[in-house]
């Protein structure tokens, strides 16, 4: 069991461990990897911690060695990079079992479009000009879920940009000059995925969705919750997102979407606040004996 009196700063000891429901490692872009992101939990005091890298598993059973031997309750997840018209929607997945058929043919699908996808992106870049190496964009994946962060770093090391936000402006981003669209993955091909894992499909960052009809789409499809704690949500936005999520019957969750220190966005691991009820709720619902954890199997 955790105890925040032997662990984390003097200034946390005592007091009833933090809960980060929602950060990456290098299994996809973050930039600690899946043992160094426990142990920068266990540093802070957080006490129960989700683990959610883009479309891999593969960072988990690392971090369960290092939760172990820490004392900090793990959370097996995902989350899964989708898209609804015009619209990304990020659905996250708590209490997954990793070695699910169903969500591994997803997870592998969407590697293999990531792949495709950084290839197309390449040839792009060389020919506007401004060309880097597949060995350079690797090398800073290290994980199995390259993307368009990787890139980004690869532009910089080049000397083609100054910074990741540069790189994503000129070329990354929607609209930008080397701009590829991901491979079609729905929000309820990814809910459907999570579900089948056993898992509790749940939406990231609401709100930053431009069209928040679309939840009620999701809910019908087999949503089961809504991010409502979230380092971009403002107060009065928390408050908006709790009532929906009263009104719809939903769980809620919470998290830093931390990347690591040397992501261009840094947010400490555990910096905002989930209410433990919050976490006992999804808790609840993840660990229901009567769930069919083997749906697929």
């Amino acid at each position: 069991m955790f105890r925040p009196d032997d662990v984390g700063p003097p200034e946390y000891r005592g007091l009833a461990p933090l809960i980060d429901l929602h950060v990456h490692t290098t299994a996809s872009d973050g930039t600690r990897t899946p043992e160094q992101t426990v142990e920068r939990a266990a540093e802070l005091c957080v006490g129960v911690l989700g683990i959610c890298d883009h479309d891999t598993v593969s960072g988990l059973p690392e971090a369960k060695e290092a939760a172990a031997r820490l004392g900090v309750e793990l959370v097996s997840a995902v989350e899964i990079n989708c898209d609804h018209g015009e619209e990304e929607v990020h659905l996250l997945g708590y209490f997954v079992d990793e070695k699910s058929p169903t969500l591994t043919k997803a997870l592998e699908r969407l590697r293999r479009g990531r792949m495709e996808r950084l290839e197309k992106i390449l040839g792009r870049l060389r020919e506007i000009g401004r060309p880097v190496a597949l060995e350079t964009v690797m090398h800073f994946a290290r994980g199995e879920a390259v993307g368009r962060p990787h890139i980004a770093q690869a532009l910089v090391e080049a000397g083609h940009v100054k910074s990741v936000f540069e790189a994503f402006d000129r070329f990354l981003a929607r609209g930008g000059a080397a701009y590829v669209p991901r491979i079609c993955f729905t929000p309820a091909e990814a809910i459907a995925a999570i579900s089948s894992a056993g898992g509790i499909p749940i939406l990231a960052h609401p709100g930053k969705l431009r069209d928040e009809g679309l939840l009620n789409e999701l809910v019908e499809q087999g949503l089961e919750g809504i991010e409502v704690y979230y380092p971009d949500h403002a107060p009065e936005q928390v408050r908006r997102l709790k009532r929906m999520a009263v009104e719809l019957g939903l769980l809620m969750s919470g998290g830093t979407d931390s990347h690591g220190p040397e992501w261009p966005k840094f947010v400490e691991i555990g910096s905002v606040h989930v209410p433990t009820e919050v976490w006992e709720k999804l808790r609840e619902r993840g660990l229901r004996p009567s769930r069919d954890r083997r749906a697929d199997a």
